[in-house]
């Protein structure tokens, strides 16, 4: 075999390395129409486990992107095929939050999801309207997408969230088995949002506009739920400065230091609510919650905030059950406020 020249070998190197980048050059990008960074949302949202995860990293690269860099940002929301009434109100509030702040005309376009019911979600709660796109072609034919609902303000004046609430509650009313009456609801829905207004905020140099709740309702499986976010600091800054030290002291020393500190922060509030029933205006707030459960016979009220959760399962003819402290996986840097009201005697479901 004869061999090749050194010269001969170097040119038929160099050929192919230009034809391997040649060859790059053309392969075909999608066509999604797009500007910005292309960020996929998670499949499911939802703020537990590798999901809240999930949806938290998706946030704070979008954060990242138009707050910090002051650059526009593409949100592929097309993957998504679950969507829970936690991981709603919590995307809703943040990218509420990116587009008011981001100082852009224009800062984000969200692609929305493939899944007819997910895509029928986001144009009924306004997601859409974020990105200033066009959702006339999308059709709210769903049952179980027609009382989904949401709303924010930094107050509870005008046309507000009671009359708001009042409304959905009165259209889940026309499908239900079980009534759910706004005077159970309104008290521990009201309750969340002033706290809001006043404790989650603490920052005195805020503007009013940046003290915002935001409230989402829904109805779907025969439940009807509620839920209260805020983007504030969180129970376990706001509970040392509402509650008296000495309580503090005796409640913590029961528990191990293992213990998740957000969730301790929710669960010393709630106790402390308890424990002062028949003390006007002390802990408020945590009886008006579980009131909201107990009132209506049964179901769940969760509470998160941060890293820590604690659920209260309410059953028909059942004593005040014990709270289940869990830790979330991440850090969702908000507080969530969970109501789920069954609407029929059949089964429980929750996120």
């Amino acid at each position: 075999m004869k061999k090749i020249p050194y010269r001969k070998k170097l040119w038929l190197d160099r050929k192919s390395r230009q034809g391997s980048q040649r060859r790059k050059t053309f392969i075909k990008l999608p066509k999604t129409r797009s500007f910005g960074n292309i960020y996929w949302a998670p499949k499911i949202l939802c703020v537990y486990g590798p999901n809240g995860h999930e949806l938290v990293n998706f946030i704070e690269k979008v954060k990242s992107q138009v707050i910090e860099k002051k650059k526009t940002a593409t949100l592929n929301c097309s993957k998504i095929a679950h969507i829970y009434p936690p991981g709603a109100i919590l995307l809703y509030a943040e990218l509420n939050r990116i587009v008011e702040q981001s100082g852009l005309p224009k800062p984000l376009k969200i692609i929305p999801p493939q899944s007819d019911k997910c895509k029928q979600v986001f144009k009924q709660l306004e997601f859409l309207k974020l990105s200033q796109d066009d959702a006339t072609n999308i059709d709210l034919n769903r049952d179980d997408v027609i009382y989904w609902r949401c709303t924010t303000g930094s107050d509870q004046s005008g046309d507000g969230p009671g009359n708001f609430l009042e409304r959905v509650a009165g259209h889940a009313n026309e499908i239900a088995k079980r009534e759910v009456l706004i005077e159970n609801i309104w008290p521990g829905v009201s309750e969340a949002i002033n706290n809001t207004t006043e404790h989650a905020y603490p920052t005195p140099s805020l503007p009013t506009s940046s003290k915002k709740w935001w409230l989402l309702t829904s109805v779907r499986k025969n439940r009807f739920a509620a839920a209260v976010c805020d983007l504030g600091v969180g129970y376990r800054e706001t509970t040392p400065q509402t509650i008296p030290e000495r309580f503090v002291n005796s409640f913590k020393a029961k528990f191990s230091e293992g213990i998740n500190k957000d969730a301790l922060a929710i669960h010393l509030a709630m106790e402390y609510g308890r424990s002062r029933t028949g003390q006007k205006n002390r802990g408020k707030g945590s009886r008006d919650a579980q009131a909201v459960i107990s009132k209506h016979g049964e179901g769940e009220l969760v509470i998160i905030s941060h890293a820590g959760s604690v659920r209260y399962e309410y059953k028909i003819n059942k004593n005040t059950p014990k709270p289940e402290v869990t830790a979330l996986s991440t850090n969702i840097n908000a507080t969530i406020i969970w109501w789920s009201l069954p609407l029929t005697d059949e089964g429980n479901e929750s996120d």
